[in-house]
């Protein structure tokens, strides 16, 4: 490559990563690139309901459009992704963080119909370079 030829480096990883976070404050988030994995987007999943598997470790997330019993409302981030306010759910069932966890295991349940994070896929965040800390211990939640 010639000295004058510069070539611009155009991807985004954090915009195609598949990956949610639980934080502290008790906000569930979800990449924009999880969002687009599974199709997940404000026009027909502004409402979800929560489920928790103790067995499994897994939280589950149906989708509707419209309000009912036991939702919590969608929000949407243009550029970052989609959150839920969830602090009551995660109090109930003892599995609120102490500190924001990042979580890379995500998958689709077809025959529930669910968004599933895995629990045991939890690493903390280093917040001074964004890298994966040690793997999340039981002791990490709010018991």
């Amino acid at each position: 490559m010639d000295n004058d030829e510069w070539v611009l480096f155009k991807e985004n990883r954090t915009k195609t990563k598949i990956r949610a976070s639980i934080s502290a404050s008790g906000a569930i988030s979800f990449t924009k690139g999880t969002a687009a994995k599974f199709g997940i987007n404000k026009n027909h999943h502004g409402f979800a309901r929560l489920y928790y598997n103790q067995k499994a470790g897994k939280i589950g997330f149906s989708f509707a459009d419209t309000s009912g019993d036991y939702t919590v409302k969608t929000n949407f981030r243009k550029d970052t992704g989609f959150w839920f306010s969830a602090k009551a759910f995660l109090d109930c069932f003892n599995i609120r963080p102490k500190k924001t966890t990042l979580y890379e295991d995500i998958t689709w349940d077809a025959t529930k119909n669910l968004l599933v994070i895995n629990l045991d896929s939890a690493h903390q965040k280093d917040l001074n370079n964004e890298h994966f800390s040690e793997h999340v211990k039981e002791e990490q939640y709010m018991l």
